[in-house]
């Protein structure tokens, strides 16, 4: 069973921040996850401003949700890996491509294991497979592309996570232009989870934009909003690639957009593709929680470590 515990900590608080809770979520490995609640409502999904895929903007209901706060990061993955015991899920397909000359795990004499002074960057070289695997393993699920984009870009029609203009202190993004990294934001390479503080949603999820591309559950369509149902849409039926989101550590910033979709087949593997997970009701059967407020008043009171 996966296990679940009360979590506190402490966050620079911010009004615009609509997380109502932050809640801390064990896997069965024991490595942990920080998920924030996102609020059931309505949001407007898509651009006017964007490219074809990404129109019309329509109008999507989602029931309350959990998010993960940061992509998923090697040391975790290791540790998923060496509990199943296998690189490749019961269908055969390949989870983490760690051959590729980039692969920042490797396995060893006895087991999997990140290499040194990469264990809290976001793991990459792993397919779709590799990232629905970990997600159903914890306990949780890859978030649909409607989830996605409500966790990214709150209820407000912002552009990018933390607002509508861009700069180099609230993510890790390439060049302008296609698709060189660049060091000018600190890291030229995938950053460590959560480096960025200013880059957070509105729901207090870090690296929404930028670091790696992550990988979302539905199919890609390039057509498919013109036909999205107006409640919790899945995408299309079928496909050939899955949907990627939320630019990378290469990109251009107008890829960073929260409206922005791409995709690739499911067991493509890139250094600069990953993960977060979200589950539609927590993974265990009792668990506390924090609310934000209690957060705050906690570390101005100067009881939260």
């Amino acid at each position: 069973m996966v296990r679940s515990s009360v979590f506190w900590c402490v966050l620079i608080w911010a009004p615009d921040v609509l997380a109502q809770e932050i809640v801390e979520v064990q896997t069965p490995a024991g490595t942990m996850h920080e998920l924030a609640r996102v609020s059931a409502g309505y949001f407007a999904m898509g651009s006017t401003a964007g490219r074809a895929d990404e129109q019309p903007v329509h109008e999507v209901y989602l029931d309350a949700f959990y998010i993960d706060r940061f992509e998923v990061n090697n040391d975790q993955y290791a540790a998923f890996l060496n509990d199943v015991g296998s690189n490749v899920d019961g269908e055969g397909h390949l989870l983490l491509d760690v051959r590729d000359a980039d692969a920042q795990i490797r396995y060893g004499d006895a087991d999997y294991a990140p290499i040194p002074g990469t264990g809290q960057r976001p793991v990459a070289e792993v397919s779709w497979y590799g990232a629905r695997a970990y997600c159903t393993w914890a306990g949780m699920q890859l978030p649909t592309e409607a989830i996605w984009e409500k966790a990214a870009r709150g209820t407000d029609g912002r552009i990018y996570p933390w607002g509508n203009s861009i700069d180099r202190s609230r993510a890790n993004y390439g060049k302008e232009g296609c698709c060189r990294g660049d060091a000018s934001d600190g890291f030229f390479d995938s950053a460590p989870v959560g480096s960025y503080q200013r880059g957070i949603s509105p729901y207090g999820a870090y690296d929404m934009g930028g670091n790696v591309w992550e990988w979302v559950v539905d199919w890609y369509g390039e057509d498919y909003y013109g036909q999205s149902p107006a409640r919790d849409p899945q995408g299309p039926d079928a496909g050939v690639s899955r949907v990627l989101r939320g630019g990378s550590m290469s990109s251009d910033p107008y890829r960073l957009r929260t409206t922005d979709r791409s995709g690739l087949p499911p067991s493509a593997t890139y250094i600069i593709v990953g993960f977060r997970c979200a589950a539609r009701e927590l993974p265990a059967t009792a668990v506390q929680s924090a609310s934000w407020g209690q957060i705050k008043r906690m570390a101005e009171e100067g009881d939260v470590q």
